[in-house]
């Protein structure tokens, strides 16, 4: 009977302890006015929470533990307070209104928020750099809610691919700084061809779901929104080097100004990645750099991004045959010493921002892709024709196959630009109109660059040859009302005009 008592009363403090809750109210040191959705949350943790309209916060505690409390919040500076946990007192905290315009600002109109209906997960730049040992973005979001992720070459470097809510990459929308990065034609994403990206990434936004309304490819799984842009206000300088497995090798430096005279920033990135990858013959070659320069005024903003990759990669892309898995894991069908994929994706982002006062702003992104590259395949016995090449005649014997070598090009050049227009009501009312117009103009077109008989064909001759053109237009509202504290109405509505068109002057092959 004692030991039970003893266990009960030990049961009742514990929970007491974890019971309590650090509250209070975040306003500005300016006017002394509320500030709602301030991030809250426990440094060194994942827990956090947000200010309500009033400005008023609870976060659960422990009793006696001291905490740092960071406080953030777009137009504000961001803060950390020391507190100890379970005290009963009401913390006042005041936030000094920034003195230049914030990164973040570009953001609001394609993010989901706490009062938003769908479903969404931030992770921050302290989760992303826990999980950054060289792989693609894909590796950085398998720990989230309802993420699969896979590696062509079994090494999450090379060919990765993400589902979400087991929808295909297709259906997940995905932005950088706003800007689409689908591809126009297939909608899926190549993150192969941004290698060491996570070393320049900010924070992610997952959406999980339809989502709400962005640039880009329809999101019927997911969206995923990729920031780079954020102020550093102090230089610093990184070097990383790794070695893992499969002859894994990771090469990073990284630099940035800080705040030069309270008005210009500038950041850079050079990476080397390598891998033999698990599957056999699956190495990769990825060299990609990030650069940045930005403007910060009061009131405005004026940010250029330019960032590339270059990728070779062998082919891993068929996977492992069933019933293999048990005797030849690594199992790789392509054996041609030569089978690679082999492109270059550069990229130009020019992003304003402007405080127009009284709660609104205007964001406007001027973007250029620049995308070259081939694939590389050894196909037995294919059909002359296929190829536009005529029969051979040997002796009394007609040759209608051979032996080939081909490459299959993209040519592509994809620019427009993205704006939104935001209210942010300090009351009950936050309102974005938004949109953006872009074009991509493809080129497609196969080479034979080697056959066992080549008939009347010259080296790399062109067997086929197709010119591709879409344009985009799409423009969303969103409107946000807050009924109650704890209450809001949350309207969002899209129209989207998409015009693709595709010339093919010449015959593809059966197998195109």
């Amino acid at each position: 009977m004692k030991n039970l008592l003893a266990l009960s009363l030990f049961i009742t403090s514990s929970l007491t302890a974890f019971s309590q809750s650090i509250t209070g109210k975040v306003f500005s040191a300016e006017d002394s006015t509320a500030i709602p959705g301030v991030t809250v949350k426990i440094s060194g943790t994942y827990a956090g929470t947000f200010t309500d309209l009033a400005g008023n916060f609870s976060i659960p505690s422990k009793a006696g533990d001291s905490l740092d409390l960071v406080f953030t919040s777009i137009s504000y500076e961001s803060k950390i307070v020391g507190v100890v946990g379970g005290q009963k007192n009401i913390l006042q905290v005041s936030l000094s209104p920034a003195n230049y315009q914030k990164d973040e600002v570009v953001l609001t109109s394609t993010r989901a928020s706490r009062t938003t209906a769908t479903a969404f997960t931030n992770v921050d730049l302290e989760k992303i750099e826990a999980r950054n040992f060289g792989q693609d973005v894909p590796y950085l979001l398998e720990m989230e809610p309802s993420v699969v992720v896979t590696s062509d070459a079994g090494a999450g470097v090379g060919y990765t691919g993400i589902r979400i809510r087991g929808v295909d990459p297709t259906r997940v929308n995905v932005t950088i700084n706003g800007v689409p990065y689908n591809d126009s034609e297939s909608q899926g994403t190549f993150w192969v061809d941004l290698p060491d990206f996570a070393s320049s990434i900010d924070n992610i936004q997952v959406q999980r779901g339809v989502g709400t309304s962005s640039n880009g490819g329809a999101a019927f799984g997911a969206s995923l929104n990729l920031s780079t842009n954020k102020l550093r206000m102090e230089p610093y300088a990184t070097i990383i080097n790794g070695y893992g497995s499969f002859n894994t090798r990771r090469h990073t430096v990284a630099g940035g100004s800080g705040l030069l005279g309270g008005k210009f920033s500038f950041d850079a990135r050079l990476s080397n990645i390598a891998s033999d990858g698990y599957i056999d013959r699956a190495e990769s070659d990825l060299k990609s750099f990030y650069v940045s320069g930005a403007y910060h005024g009061k009131k405005s903003l004026l940010r250029f991004n330019i960032f590339s990759g270059l990728e070779e990669t062998y082919q891993a892309w068929n996977g492992v045959p069933e019933h293999l898995l048990d005797t030849n894991r690594t199992f790789n069908s392509a054996t041609y010493d030569n089978e690679i994929d082999h492109y270059l994706q550069n990229h130009y982002q020019a992003i304003y921002s402007q405080d127009l006062g009284k709660g609104f702003d205007l964001n406007v992104t001027g973007f250029y892709s620049r995308g070259l590259g081939y694939f590389e395949q050894y196909k037995e016995d294919d059909g002359l024709a296929d190829y536009g090449l005529d029969p051979v005649m040997i002796g009394g014997d007609t040759i209608n196959t051979s032996d080939i070598i081909r490459r299959r090009w993209l040519d592509n050049h994809f620019y427009g630009f993205v704006f939104a227009a935001n209210y942010h009501s300090e009351k009950r009312f936050n309102a974005t109109v938004g949109g953006g117009w872009n074009q991509y103009d493809g080129g497609h077109f196969g080479e034979v660059i080697w056959a066992q008989f080549a008939s009347n064909g010259d080296i790399r001759h062109r067997y086929y040859d197709e010119d591709a053109r879409k344009r985009d237009l799409n423009i969303y509202a969103k409107i946000n009302y807050f009924v109650h504290s704890k209450v809001s109405i949350f309207a969002d509505v899209q129209f989207r005009k998409i015009d693709y068109t595709l010339v093919t002057p010449f015959v593809q092959p059966n197998d195109a």
